[in-house]
């Protein structure tokens, strides 16, 4: 992987490292065994118009081939922090029917030259994924295994796999969708494009059709979904777009069979399936290096319980808390030789080993430090953000992964310790967690099913039947609209406050380290900064407001499940936050009382 997707410094791994572990890929698919390629522009009915037409002949085309290729570019756009970002990630596909293929995307491969299908992955590259081949392809043939199909295509699937091995690829294009329109055609390079747009819940799909072949040129993605999977991690991201530029596509090209060729790397161990991150399973291998050059893996914990706090170096004050609550625990254990701490690190190259060790030092913490790869540390230990803490079994099961904070560490972390060492297991059987993601395949974004939205397709369903009345107007009570304001970029919850004047003060959260106040008409008067504490979980979410008997105000505020409040006077200078350190399951909300009757 290139150096565009590795960890940064930060709270958390950045966008680029997000979108790595959850999976971002595009690729294309086909098949055939013929050599020479076929004429697909004999025998095309007359230039269509309506937008179904389009579709249904680009369905046809696929559908009548024997074979694809392709070699394309996927292309994420977005704005982050005022900064304009581009990311690039290559991909490549070749399918000769009935059952032989080659797909490389996203740091994974899967190539199937007949006889049995493979799959590596480059976090993995000791391991090969083997199993027969099928008779003939289909459209979830590449993604027989769990992880292997998550490395391949967990954000944005293949159109062109679905639209060629889909036997009835449209209903699912379409699904809540409107209906498809025509937009203005338009050129790629010199060949003329139609252009197919599809309004979906999460956004726009455009497909770009060339029409002369009527193979798929370009597609814009919607992007809602992946947003919203993405922006708990680095923030607010704005103009987001997500393009496959399918570059060199070919319905019925010659593939050399050499394509489908694929093997097994020396030492690599051929495996039935790739292990999984998965509470009471075992932990997919790892390699770890500790600072004075001994490697630690999962083989050579094999009998001991094992507790790993990862961290970076450039947020160790920020979570200085935890790091030190972890140290006081590890010192309890220190005489225990059945179980291992460690303080991991996917912090890049460029971090030196002095380097972090003069920072626990110059924390006063007293850690053993090991290193991972990024990749590893997400292939292995589903890293996403720091902090997180991974306790594994004797036997190298994952016995549980906290992300973020570990509430309550050392009351709680302790008492799962001692379950352990004194033989117990906490999990009692292999289970299969919820999806945490979002999943794009071909054309649907899925996730884990949600009873709440099953009940209101239900409802949406018996609706549907129901005889509406027309639209009329209230008849003794109208709302009328006094103002717009449209100058925050990120509003949040709103309290209203009496001015001097005997008017009203409107103030609006924006962002959580900033409150605006909007004036008479709706205009933006005043933006105030507010200073905050050097912690994680510094941020006001919502405020609440109170005078004393001088009539002075005061507002405090925090953000739910925060660890500290704040008080502000009427300027906005923070007076006091409070507690100064804490453990417990977060503030839930706030309110100002005069205690004492002053």
């Amino acid at each position: 992987m290139s150096d565009l997707f590795g960890p940064r410094s930060g709270r958390c791994f950045p966008l680029a490292a997000a979108l790595f572990f959850a999976g971002l890929s595009l690729f294309a698919s086909g098949c055939a065994q013929k050599t020479e390629a076929k004429p697909h522009t004999q025998d095309r009915k007359p230039p269509p118009t309506p937008a179904m037409e389009v579709l249904d002949r680009m369905v046809e085309a696929y559908h009548q081939a024997d074979r694809y290729q392709d070699d394309g570019r996927l292309l994420v756009r977005y704005t982050y922090d005022g900064q304009e970002v581009t990311e690039t990630k290559e991909f490549s596909l070749a399918i000769a029917a009935p059952n032989r293929i080659r797909l490389r995307a996203y740091d994974a491969l899967v190539v199937c030259d007949g006889q049995n299908l493979r799959g590596t992955i480059d976090e993995s590259p000791e391991e090969v994924f083997s199993m027969p081949a099928p008779d003939e392809l289909s459209a979830g043939s590449p993604y027989q295994d769990s992880v292997l199909g998550k490395a391949l295509n967990q954000i944005v699937g293949s159109v062109p796999v679905t639209l060629f091995l889909d036997p009835d690829p449209l209903p699912l294009l379409l699904v809540n969708a409107h209906a498809p329109r025509l937009e203005p055609s338009q050129r790629i390079g010199d060949d003329e494009c139609y252009r197919v747009r599809i309004e979906r819940r999460e956004g726009a799909f455009v497909l770009w059709i060339d029409q002369q072949t009527l193979v798929l040129r370009r597609v814009e993605y919607p992007t809602e979904g992946y947003r919203r999977l993405i922006e708990p991690y680095p923030g607010v991201i704005r103009d987001m777009t997500i393009t496959a530029e399918l570059e060199n596509a070919r319905l019925d090209p010659p593939i050399d069979d050499s394509t489908f060729e694929f093997k097994v790397p020396p030492g690599a161990s051929v495996v039935r399936r790739f292990d999984d991150v998965r509470v009471g399973a075992r932990i997919p291998k790892f390699t770890l290096r500790t600072l004075d050059g001994q490697t630690i893996t999962r083989d050579s914990l094999e009998g001991k319980t094992a507790v790993l706090k990862f961290w970076q170096k450039d947020d160790l004050l920020a979570y200085y808390n935890d790091l030190s609550t972890f140290a006081q625990i590890q010192q309890r254990y220190a005489s225990d030789d059945s179980i291992v701490f460690l303080a991991v690190t996917a912090d890049p190259d460029d971090v030196s080993d002095d380097g972090l060790q003069s920072a626990l030092a110059k924390a006063e913490l007293t850690l053993p430090i090991a290193r991972a790869d990024y990749r590893v540390a997400f292939r292995s230990f589903g890293l996403q953000i720091v902090p997180t803490t991974v306790i594994l079994g004797r036997d190298g099961t994952l016995q549980e992964r906290v992300v973020g904070v570990y509430p309550k560490q050392a009351t709680a972390l302790v008492k799962k310790i001692d379950i352990l060492l004194a033989g117990g297991d906490l999990t009692l059987e292999a289970h299969e967690e919820p999806p945490e993601e979002y999943s794009f395949s071909g054309f649907d974004w899925q996730i884990a099913p949600d009873p709440a939205e099953e009940r209101q397709a239900a409802m949406a369903a018996a609706l549907d039947k129901a005889e509406v009345a027309p639209a009329s107007e209230p008849m003794r009570l109208r709302r009328k609209r006094l103002w717009t304001c449209s100058e925050l970029q990120q509003p949040g919850n709103i309290i209203v406050v009496p001015d001097d004047a005997g008017g009203d003060r409107v103030l609006v959260i924006e962002g959580w380290p900033s409150v605006a106040e909007i004036g008479p008409g709706g205009k933006l008067s005043a933006r105030h900064r507010l200073k905050l504490p050097q912690r994680d979980d510094a941020a006001v979410a919502f405020l609440r407001t109170a005078t004393d008997a001088d009539g002075n105000r005061y507002f405090v505020g925090s953000r739910a499940g925060s660890q500290q409040l704040h008080l502000f006077d009427d300027h906005w200078k923070r007076l006091l936050s409070f507690p100064e350190f804490a453990d417990h399951p977060g503030i839930s909300d706030a309110l100002l009382a005069d205690l004492d009757g002053d």
